[in-house]
């Protein structure tokens, strides 16, 4: 599967659609916090609801908003990067190769790769917060 990047490129996925959105929801849990999900029957987009809400308010946004696409996004990956420097303050190194981008902490072996930066930071995440 391809994604049309600015100035006509394009990048091969390695992952779909879902898989990227399962990703995001796994950030938002786990980095995050967020732990109630819901699909907007409206526009079809993923929404984070606050503790205790079973659906968003008709109209209201008060008790809810979109999941970010940390996978896809660079402000909100980097949110995500943030939150692994905060977790592990000994260090976490990002290299960029041939392949792409690989993230890594010093010393206890947490990483991972992937041909984009913000997938491979959500990547590291995964890795880094998994209970």
């Amino acid at each position: 599967m391809e994604r049309r990047l600015r100035g006509g490129e394009r990048e091969r996925r390695e992952m779909n659609e879902k898989e990227y959105r399962e990703l995001d929801v796994f950030i938002a849990s786990n980095v995050f916090g967020m732990h109630d999900f819901c699909t907007s029957h409206i526009s079809g987009e993923l929404i984070a609801l606050k503790s205790g809400d079973k659906r968003p308010r008709s109209g209201n946004t008060s008790n809810h908003h979109l999941v970010p696409t940390y996978t896809t996004n660079a402000s909100d990956a980097m949110a995500v990067l943030k939150k692994c420097a905060e977790k592990y303050w000994a260090g976490i190194q990002l290299i960029k190769n041939e392949k792409g981008w690989h993230v890594k902490t010093l010393f206890i072996g947490h990483e991972a790769s992937s041909e984009t930066l913000e997938l491979t930071i959500c990547k590291f995440a995964k890795n880094l917060f998994k209970k």
